[in-house]
């Protein structure tokens, strides 16, 4: 499990957006470090300093 919750076709849901929407894909500048971020339900975030 790469994940806290791995699911068959999570790959696909920004393609499928992008699709539906008619917006553009572009690439990003930044990346994220795998679990580097957690967020909350009331805002509140905790990222590691190389994130």
């Amino acid at each position: 499990m790469a994940g806290k919750q791995q699911h068959d076709r999570d790959g696909l849901v920004a393609r499928r957006i992008l699709e539906r929407e008619q917006l553009p894909q572009i690439q990003a500048t930044v990346t994220g470090e795998g679990r580097g971020i957690e967020v909350d339900r009331q805002g509140a975030l905790l990222a590691t300093e190389s994130c």
